[in-house]
């Protein structure tokens, strides 16, 4: 043994110590952020993360530690699921796959939901405009061409086919030639429309139809004649 091999054994030998020292510590550190984490997790959803196992296979979280997530995510992610599972210890797999992923999954996915729902009331006032303004456009046109106001009209005849469906449903070009043809067999203009809308809720394009099997048939009679013999 030379003396610079003497000289690198006292370095060699605190090295090795000193990297003893450090993974010790380093150990304590994840032993006591895993006790962190028991005492969260066990406290706010009685679960017992010394006895969690994978309960679902093939999970992206799978083998890798729980101390790996941040607990608020976790313990924000266990709430999430149990909405979806009665188990919890399901609630926390999944809540763990879905952290492997995306780290903070659950903070997006509540803004998410919370951005959705405040644009609800928007979505439903426009559509409540669109559907009053259609209306309007509806009772203008009935109104003008037949005398019919909309906003008395009643459900005549019991038993129809578009019972309870709004009038603004149908074609409003439909709705119109539709009251024009049954007009012909009735007095009554409200009836007519209700028998043209029963007409519609079977057919869409009701009347465009009927028209023109009557064009064919004036055209050519002796061939309708002959198709129904």
């Amino acid at each position: 043994m030379n003396w610079k091999t003497v000289a690198i054994i006292p370095f060699a030998i605190a090295s090795l110590f000193g990297t003893t020292q450090i993974k010790t510590v380093a150990a304590k550190e994840n032993q006591a952020l895993f006790e962190t984490y028991h005492q969260a997790i066990s406290q706010k959803y009685g679960i017992d993360i010394n006895n969690f196992k994978q309960q679902i296979s093939g999970g992206e979280a799978d083998e890798h530690p729980l101390t790996k997530y941040k607990l608020k995510q976790i313990l924000l992610g266990i709430k999430v699921e149990l909405e979806h599972t009665d188990n919890k210890y399901k609630a926390l797999e999944i809540t763990t796959d879905h952290l492997e992923e995306i780290p903070d999954y659950y903070t997006r996915l509540l803004r998410m939901e919370k951005l959705a729902l405040a644009e609800q009331p928007q979505i439903e006032t426009k559509k409540a405009l669109a559907d009053k303004s259609q209306f309007e456009s509806y009772r203008k046109a009935i109104s003008q061409k037949y005398g019919i106001d909309l906003n008395n009209f009643e459900q005549q005849i019991s038993g129809g086919e578009a019972d309870e469906h709004p009038i603004t449903k149908y074609n409003l070009e439909q709705i119109l030639l539709g009251i024009e043809v049954e007009m012909e067999h009735t007095d009554n203009k409200y009836k007519a429309l209700e028998i043209t809308t029963d007409h519609l809720e079977e057919i869409p394009d009701y009347y465009t139809h009927l028209l023109k099997m009557e064009e064919e048939a004036f055209a050519n009679p002796s061939a309708i004649t002959h198709n129904l013999i």
